[in-house]
């Protein structure tokens, strides 16, 4: 499967998760999305996707904007529980 069509169900999967916990936010649907291509080496992302995936706190943090702290605990959570089917 070629990148642009793992990155359509990366956007699908993300908005189903987020949805599980009443969150409808395209910038964190984008950021979900973000997360699953990186954690499956799909792509490189930025310092903040990759502290995420790394489970390193401090530096999500200290890297984080303001609606990334705002979904801090849901980007962490579907690091290691959002997947595509």
């Amino acid at each position: 499967m070629n990148r642009d069509m793992q990155h359509e169900k990366c956007l699908k999967a993300a908005a189903e998760f987020l949805k599980g916990w009443n969150v409808e936010d395209e910038t964190a649907t984008r950021m979900v999305a973000s997360i699953m291509m990186h954690r499956d080496g799909n792509w490189r992302a930025g310092s903040f996707v990759e502290a995420v995936c790394e489970n390193d706190l401090y530096a999500a943090i200290t890297r984080a904007d303001d609606t990334s702290l705002k979904y801090l605990k849901l980007y962490t959570l579907a690091s290691k529980n959002c997947y595509t089917r």
